[in-house]
């Protein structure tokens, strides 16, 4: 799974409207992305879909309404500012955890061959 940054004006849009930190805001959006992952994973697996099919995960997607998306971000707003998900610093633990786990390392993917083109010599 490869969850991108979220976007800094989205991340203060939430800080002000839950009163939180912004480093408490990224994680929880971070936290939410993964949760939606998961329950579209599950939703796939019950209903026999495949979970790598970008259509159906749309459409799944399209049926939810504002007020789950809203759900799934108060939860994790929820479970960031409890702090019993957490030991020592809990924001910067899992935001630290979720960037080192968030970009592998990209596949170098191998370049066209060129045949078609004129050679030119130089002398």
């Amino acid at each position: 799974m490869n969850v991108p940054f979220p976007h800094p004006l989205h991340i203060l849009d939430i800080s002000s409207r839950y009163a939180v930190t912004e480093q408490q805001a990224e994680v929880a959006i971070t936290w939410a992305a993964v949760d939606t992952v998961c329950m579209w994973e599950d939703y796939a697996r019950a209903h026999g879909l495949d979970e790598a099919d970008c259509d159906a995960m749309q459409e799944w997607g399209e049926k939810r309404t504002p007020d789950d998306h809203r759900a799934v971000l108060d939860a994790a707003i929820a479970n960031v500012t409890s702090g019993e998900y957490f030991a020592l610093d809990p924001v910067e633990e899992l935001l630290c955890e979720v960037r080192r786990t968030a970009n592998p390392t990209p596949v170098r993917r191998p370049r066209p061959m060129r045949a078609n083109r004129p050679r030119v010599h130089i002398r």
